[in-house]
């Protein structure tokens, strides 16, 4: 497959082409509300069209070349996120919510304590994250060697040419042989 042209790469990729087809569908909205002219809103669905195009080229390529670098790899299957990155996940969303809410507190006593424990709360986790970082990974048992279940012979000899060369079906037989095509 070759290479997007440069004019291709320049308005096919994705920092261009999201505000160039944004502007594309604003200008097609002021048409529609009689705001702008219909050459205006011919202009921005040709432009559309060519940057859609343009993005399709690259995103094709993009993936041409990603199985191309990957060809003879095993391919890699999705993983979903471990149990400990959605825990984090929801924590941190939790404490953005609670953060938000505390930014919104009226002066009153009993909230201002709330919000004075919450701040404490973080102070102290947060001191525990920076502890742990700073005495590095925990010690951890190894685990147990694992029992050997079933053991094979070790190779004796190894196979010789000749009779390597005599296991070959008839058919791979005659490409073995000099002079042949």
């Amino acid at each position: 497959m070759s290479r997007p042209t440069p004019f291709e790469a320049f308005v096919g990729n994705v920092f261009l082409c999201v505000p160039l087809m944004l502007g594309a569908i604003y200008v097609g909205y002021l048409w529609m509300i009689g705001q702008a002219s219909g050459l205006a809103a011919l202009c921005a669905a040709i432009v559309a069209s060519i940057v859609a195009k343009a993005a399709q080229r690259v995103r094709a390529y993009a993936a041409w070349q990603r199985d191309w670098e990957n060809a003879g790899k095993p391919p890699r299957t999705f993983r979903p996120p471990s149990g400990k990155v959605i825990k984090v996940t929801i924590g941190l969303a939790i404490w953005g919510w609670f953060v938000w809410m505390s930014q919104d507190v009226e002066s009153t006593p009993a909230m201002n304590l709330a919000v004075l424990a919450f701040w404490v709360g973080t102070a102290i986790m947060f001191l525990t994250m920076v502890v742990r970082m700073l005495r590095g990974p925990s010690a951890r048992k190894t685990s147990e060697a694992a029992v050997v279940s079933a053991c094979l012979p070790a190779a004796r000899h190894s196979t010789s040419l000749n009779s390597a060369t005599m296991e070959l079906p008839t058919y791979c037989l005659r490409l073995m042989k000099p002079g042949t095509n």
